[in-house]
């Protein structure tokens, strides 16, 4: 089998503290992969009503980050810190999420999530 040509890019300062961040979270918290299928044409109908009410544009992440806030709140060890032989739950529920931006990978990180209203958190995405 033939090799393909490759080719190497420097990571920005950013891409470098993003890529030691992510992979120190792949190994101290519990990983898991959920798929889930859900009809959101309400939702996405619901939108520019609450934009009108609200005075802000509510995304689709929005809504995904108030529920994932909501979720932790429910199931903290979810977002739980393994640490030898036990798991340490954090008080302050920290949503982020990786965004493409014109200069690379970037993921802004909603603090106190779970203290949030759906405005407060768009406002911040």
């Amino acid at each position: 089998m033939e090799n393909s040509a490759s080719k190497k890019i420097p990571l920005t300062n950013i891409q470098k503290t993003i890529a030691k961040r992510m992979s120190a979270s792949k190994h101290n918290k519990p990983c898991f992969y959920l798929e889930a299928k859900a009809d959101i044409t309400d939702l996405m109908h619901l939108r520019p009503k609450l934009k009108k009410m609200l005075g802000v544009k509510i995304t689709t992440n929005s809504f995904y980050i108030s529920a994932l806030a909501h979720a932790v709140e429910e199931f903290p060890r979810m977002a739980g810190k393994v640490d030898g032989d036990s798991i340490t739950l954090r008080e302050d529920i920290n949503i982020g999420f990786a965004v493409n931006a014109p200069h690379g990978l970037v993921v802004p990180v909603i603090k106190h999530a779970d203290r949030k209203s759906l405005a407060d958190i768009a406002k911040e995405e």
